[in-house]
């Protein structure tokens, strides 16, 4: 879930068709991909789905902090954490 994360967590926000953002910490891959398709795309199998993953997965946590995707009604940030 990303690269050079000094944190145990991925921060997950969604933002765009509720009134407030869902945030959510997750802690492994398959819980990263089930907040993104209940909260984002609403396909496991859609290639918006696949490339956030691949994305997420290559990204360097360390160096470039949070990573955001703005899509047409709103976003999905993640951010490197401690979860307890």
């Amino acid at each position: 879930m990303g690269k050079n994360r000094k944190g145990n967590a991925l921060l997950c926000w969604f933002a765009g068709e509720t009134a407030c953002p869902v945030v959510i910490a997750v802690k492994t891959e398959s819980e990263l991909k089930q907040a993104i398709v209940e909260h984002w795309t609403g396909d496991p199998d859609d290639e918006e789905t696949l490339s956030a993953l691949r994305e997420i997965a290559a990204w360097n946590f360390h160096e470039n902090g949070d990573i955001c995707f703005e899509f047409e009604i709103g976003f999905a940030k993640f951010s490197d954490v401690f979860a307890v």
